[in-house]
């Protein structure tokens, strides 16, 4: 009797410190693994392509208003004004955005086809023209996007800035925390990737980096931006794992795949 009790209660208890320890190899390289956890992102829609991918591969954009000023010098008050914009560090107060956001690939040549064809109104959701309408006390299906909406026609310019910001913020993270080291100096800690300028080899030599990733900084980031970085001398190096390299990981993988897909 008591064997059948313990049977049927043994799931409900809580899991135990030991329990949550006792991973297998692979599912702790499989939580190491950042392409993995780029595909497990939820999965939405391209606005412009349909194409369903993990959120991962694409850049959020919201509908955001800018009130009018109380009145300008004719002392005739103005319009609020309606952007479309990437969801990337925008500061905008809630209040002003609209609640839902729409996704596009996260792919360089497709922002610029959207600016270059004047494609861009296609992203505006009816969920978007509705907060809009209700915001501006107007009949969403009235609203003209092409005519009263703004785009930045330089976007693309915009997002690339903004991912390359992403990736110095979080390698000066992983540099303070000491997990950004040149290889000579890695000692026997686990490495997560490599990071190298132009085509140096010399990082590929160590035993520890095979079969990782290894970015090239200089073609991700610019020659100011890197050498500013992690200086000049230090033109190989390598990421310890951890979380927040992880975190690193996911920024490089995101700019990069922005900077060289060619689905546009």
């Amino acid at each position: 009797m008591y064997a059948t009790i313990e049977a049927k209660t043994r799931h409900t208890r809580p899991k135990t410190y030991q329990d949550e320890q006792e991973k297998s190899g692979f599912q702790k390289e499989l939580e190491a693994n950042a392409f993995a956890n780029a595909l497990a992102t939820p999965v939405r829609q391209c606005a412009f392509t349909q194409a369903l991918l993990p959120s991962h591969f694409l850049i959020p954009i919201v509908a955001h208003i800018t009130p009018p000023p109380e009145e300008d010098e004719s002392g005739k008050r103005q319009a609020s004004t309606v952007h479309l914009s990437p969801d990337i560090d925008l500061e905008v107060p809630r209040e002003l955005r609209s609640p839902s956001r729409a996704y596009v690939i996260a792919d360089r040549e497709v922002f610029k086809t959207l600016s270059s064809r004047n494609k861009w109104p296609l992203i505006a959701s009816e969920r978007m023209k509705k907060w809009v309408g209700l915001k501006l006390g107007r009949n969403w299906q009235t609203l003209k996007v092409n005519r009263e909406w703004t785009w930045d026609v330089k976007v693309d310019e915009v997002i690339l800035d903004k991912l390359k910001g992403n990736v110095v913020m979080k390698m000066r993270e992983a540099q303070q925390a000491g997990l950004l080291v040149h290889e000579d100096a890695m000692g026997t800690g686990d490495v997560a990737f490599g990071l190298r300028v132009g085509n140096t080899a010399e990082g590929n030599s160590s035993g520890q980096l095979h079969g990782k990733e290894v970015y090239d900084i200089a073609a991700l980031l610019g020659d100011e931006k890197w050498q500013d970085l992690v200086g000049v001398q230090s033109v190989n190096l390598v990421a310890l794992s951890a979380s927040s390299t992880q975190v690193l990981q996911q920024a490089l993988l995101r700019l990069d795949h922005y900077m060289s897909s060619k689905s546009g």
